[in-house]
């Protein structure tokens, strides 16, 4: 398994986690792991649609978050290396 993917079982362990129990450290890990998988290359086409999904997921407000540039570029860069930069 890739690095990435270590990573994505990380965060979802954590996010079982009910939030009434999570603890300040367990918080703090989820965020340091949401971003390290946002700015990390996505190493596979399946890694781009896990970001793509978990930056485009619908809250219970029926709104997406909004995201800091910093998470967001690479996953734009992923898109023109995987799917190519002609698309305009």
């Amino acid at each position: 398994m890739s690095d990435f993917w270590n990573l994505v079982a990380d965060l979802e362990a954590i996010e079982a986690v009910p939030a009434e129990t999570a603890t300040e450290a367990q918080i703090e890990e989820a965020g340091n792991l949401i971003e390290r998988l946002l700015t990390l290359p996505a190493p596979t086409p399946d890694a781009l649609m896990w970001k793509v999904r978990y930056l485009l997921e619908v809250g219970p407000r029926g709104a997406t978050a909004a995201w800091d540039a910093s998470l967001v570029e690479q996953t734009v860069a992923d898109c023109d290396r995987l799917l190519g930069s002609d698309a305009q």
